[in-house]
């Protein structure tokens, strides 16, 4: 049962990669990661008021865990 990629998928993996190159010249990876996880919320919901509210939550689970 294969399933197709949709354009949140691809916007996922664009992300890991602009973070991973990033990480590799050793510069702050807090921008491309926001952007990333905005970007795929907004591909995955279609509506931007989700995406920003991703950022939100992703930021209170990021606290909660510390």
């Amino acid at each position: 049962m294969d399933t197709p990629l949709t354009a949140a998928h691809w916007i996922y993996l664009a992300g890991i990669f602009v973070i991973l190159a990033t990480m590799a010249v050793r510069k702050n990876i807090v921008v491309p990661a926001v952007t990333a996880t905005l970007l795929t919320a907004w591909a995955f919901s279609g509506s931007v008021i989700t995406g920003l509210s991703s950022i939100f939550n992703a930021s209170l689970t990021a606290a909660k865990e510390l």
